[in-house]
């Protein structure tokens, strides 16, 4: 096997095949199977971590993996609920998201910054809002603008934080 390629990287590969599976059980209304394998995908995503600093099994190519994957579940969910919604319109609402994605991504990479504490605590409360949707909780909507607040809030403070690195 690969040098580079372990277990913690096939735990994020799994993430990569899992993100547009589950945005199609969301388009077709598959709530239980959804749930599965959203939680299985977070599992993964919490071992992944786990297991590279624990056992030292962290890789450039692991680091970007876990990234990518990471973001790709949270696309394709949410591009999966607007499809379902029939609310495509609203994609491009998240054009500056996805552009402020691209800059953090870019800053991670080249300053090997780590995700901040906060940043851990919005992809649990992000976590819990998909949760919310995939339930159909009645409040959903509400719990999506706090959501839509704490990430406005993180990748602020991203950006904030790479201004000061370019200014140095």
């Amino acid at each position: 096997m690969n040098k580079n390629f372990n277990i913690t990287n096939a735990l994020s590969l799994f993430r990569l095949i899992a993100a547009p599976i589950i945005m199609f059980l969301i388009i077709f209304d598959r709530k239980y199977s959804t749930l599965i394998l959203f939680i299985l995908a977070v599992f993964t995503d919490f071992l992944d971590g786990y297991l590279s600093r624990k056992l030292k099994m962290e890789t450039k190519l692991g680091d970007i993996l876990d990234k990518i994957s990471d973001k790709l579940l949270v696309g394709f969910i949410i591009l999966g609920f607007l499809i379902r919604f029939d609310a495509l319109i609203l994609l491009f609402a998240f054009i500056p998201i996805i552009l402020l994605y691209i800059i953090v991504y870019h800053y991670f990479v080249k300053y090997k910054q780590k995700a901040t504490f906060f940043g851990r605590i919005n992809i649990f409360l992000q976590s819990i809002v998909i949760i919310a949707f995939i339930l159909d909780f009645k409040y959903k909507f509400y719990l999506f603008w706090i959501i839509f607040a704490t990430t406005s809030y993180v990748g602020f403070s991203y950006i904030y934080k790479i201004l000061r690195l370019y200014k140095k």
